[in-house]
């Protein structure tokens, strides 16, 4: 590797590593919006 290549590589690395910890915090994100979304239907058909 070549010190021009560098950074290029530092770059997509940071990219992907950024990429994988959005996807996993939007994942926890929707899974809890879920969950909360779920318990809300059933509360309300309780509720009826």
């Amino acid at each position: 590797m070549t010190k021009k290549e560098f950074p290029f590589m530092i770059s997509i690395n940071s990219k992907i590593r950024i990429g994988f910890l959005s996807g996993i915090l939007f994942c926890l994100l929707t899974q809890c919006n879920l969950k909360i979304f779920d318990h809300k239907k059933t509360t309300i058909k309780n509720w009826h």
